[in-house]
């Protein structure tokens, strides 16, 4: 038969065993929406320079139209468009310019920035979520 001492110490590791498992079943919620949060965070701010890149391709545009006497290339708006979304990987930010009719004042000029944003915790089942982003200005040069 055992004594009080002995099943108090029994007791007092069996506790310890139960916050172990308990610990460990918290903290693996917590880092899901830690790392969820990140996540959430990264995405935000990729958007934010994909937005950006867009409107800064159509600033860039619109004053140099045909009127202007440094007409832009379609290369040029695209250049930086990417070069503004800072932080982003250049080769993988997609740029699509479309004018409407022409590059004379007056005419419009649009352009759609697109970004696969990848995750790190692989809370999305796709893998990839597409940020889009597009301006629309009219050419006054």
């Amino acid at each position: 038969m055992r004594s009080q001492r002995e099943i108090s110490e029994l007791r007092k590791w069996r506790q310890k065993g139960n916050a172990m498992v308990e610990g460990a079943l918290v903290m693996l919620a917590f880092m899901l929406i830690l790392f969820g949060i990140l996540d959430f965070g990264r995405m935000v701010w990729s958007y934010t320079l994909v937005s950006y890149g867009a409107r800064e391709g159509t600033r860039y545009a619109i004053v140099r139209g045909t009127a202007s006497g440094h007409t832009a290339s379609v290369a040029d708006i695209k250049s930086v468009a990417a070069k503004s979304a800072l932080g982003l990987d250049p080769n993988s930010v997609n740029t699509d310019v479309t004018f409407n009719p022409d590059q004379s004042a007056g005419s419009t000029v649009k352009v759609v920035v697109t970004y696969n944003f990848s995750a790190i915790a692989p809370y999305i089942p796709s893998g990839t979520l597409a940020l889009k982003s597009t301006s629309q200005r009219v050419i006054y040069q």
